[in-house]
């Protein structure tokens, strides 16, 4: 830079051509001169999102699997079964279970509150299944735990059992004629 070419020459031996004070008036010329303009890059933001899609929404960690299945198999078990209750009560007492458990992403609550709450509106059905299957006297032995998982498996295959059978259902209905089961 000028100023640094300014100091250079300053310690070089004095010539005899310039005297002490044309050095000092050279030197503050130059000092006094604007530095150079220097071109500062400008600072971009986020980019927008690429070729008209939305940008990328930041995506919550749902909780692990396991976490998910603890905490339903707690509440089964601490469900008082022998009240009859209306289905809202059933959802709002299983999402707030839930929450205290620190279960709280809505997609994740849905599909939990899609397999609990079911079950426990025709929970005498499958403990009538769960019994026909292993009988009385082997449950009798069991732990309350070990029958909640039960109930929940026999709910899974009860509920696939039935929509096998309505997929059968609809597929005869459909052989017979126009596409919706009349002829």
């Amino acid at each position: 830079s000028a100023a640094d070419a300014a100091i250079e020459k300053a310690e070089e031996p004095e010539s005899s051509d310039m005297d002490d004070e044309g050095l000092a008036a050279e030197l503050n010329a130059r000092l006094q001169a604007a530095p150079p303009e220097v071109e500062v890059p400008k600072v971009w933001g986020a980019p927008p999102p690429l070729r008209g899609r939305p940008a990328r929404v930041e995506e919550t960690v749902d909780v692990p699997f396991f976490d998910q299945w603890l905490a339903v198999l707690k509440f089964l078990n601490g469900w008082h079964e022998a009240k009859a209750c209306a289905e809202s009560e059933i959802r709002e007492a299983f999402r707030e279970h839930l929450a205290n458990e620190s279960i709280e992403q809505a997609d994740t609550v849905d599909r939990l509150s899609g397999t609990v709450v079911p079950l426990l509106l025709d929970l005498r059905n499958i403990d009538a299944a769960v019994v026909k299957s292993l009988g009385a006297d082997r449950l009798k032995g069991l732990k309350s735990i070990q029958i909640s998982i039960l109930r929940i498996v026999t709910f899974e295959l009860c509920r696939e059992r039935a929509a096998k059978a309505s997929l059968k259902k609809r597929g005869r209905g459909n052989a017979n004629g126009n596409g919706n089961g009349h002829v």
